[in-house]
């Protein structure tokens, strides 16, 4: 939002209402039109009640975004508070475009004619555009300069000395000089355990170095994989596959 003066900070209203955006399509009339057809109805009904979760999640939201309004005036929100909610919401979209394209890949390859699948394979390479700038945006967001650069590889298990700590934040450092950009770092549910034990996580934090983690629960040993913005569908690869 831009004044004669110039461009306007965005508010704790502004970033709750990028948040919300994501609820939209689930509050859409398509949603239910989808589901009208699902012949199982144990799982229609499930389905069906979720915009009512949404429509409560929105209602908290706003009070939330009024209350933090008022407690804190007119005072602006921090560089790195603005910076951490663009990326969360540049995320999402990435996420949204990424499943997008993997549906219309499918449904140009069962388009049951050339003429047919034409629009479909156009569509596809705009998605493929779309991911690609989100990428390379998020990519900025999240690299950070070093002097010194080395290699790590992007999965490893603890090794023999134990210190998995260690381990996670070399290869995130490497990451980083790389110029690449990192995702997120996944670790197994053990791995986690490990890294609280030397220090991480302390105080409610979810991040190590300011990365975001998610837990992959079905490995069995103390083992992390680095996520970066390399990681594409299948289907962005092959969009041009006739």
């Amino acid at each position: 939002m831009e004044t004669e003066r110039g461009p306007k900070n965005p508010s704790i209203r502004d970033i709750v209402e990028g948040l919300l955006i994501f609820d939209e399509p689930m509050l859409n009339s398509r949603y239910h039109g989808i589901l009208y057809h699902d012949p199982v109805p144990e799982r229609r009904d499930a389905l069906a009640a979720l915009p009512g979760l949404v429509v409560r999640s929105h209602r908290l939201a706003r009070r939330a975004a009024e209350d933090w309004a008022r407690t804190r005036g007119n005072r602006a929100l921090d560089e790195r508070f603005l910076r951490e909610g663009e990326r969360f919401i540049l995320e999402s979209f990435l996420d949204l475009a990424e499943n997008q394209l993997r549906l219309i890949a499918f449904m140009a390859r069962s388009a049951p004619t050339l003429e047919t699948r034409e629009p479909f394979d156009e569509m596809a390479d705009l998605h493929r555009e779309i991911c690609d700038q989100l990428r390379e945006t998020l990519r900025g967001l999240t690299t950070e300069a070093h002097a010194q650069k080395s290699s790590a590889r992007s999965v490893q298990e603890e090794d023999k000395a134990g210190h998995l700590r260690g381990q996670v934040e070399q290869a995130i450092r490497s990451r980083w000089a790389s110029g690449r950009g990192i995702r997120r770092v996944v670790l197994s549910d053990v791995g986690e355990r490990h890294l609280r034990d030397q220090g991480c996580f302390a105080e409610d934090d979810t991040k190590i170095l300011g990365v975001p983690v998610a837990i992959d629960m079905s490995w069995e040993t103390p083992v992390f994989a680095i996520e970066g913005y390399d990681i594409v569908p299948l289907e962005e690869l092959r969009v041009h596959d006739r």
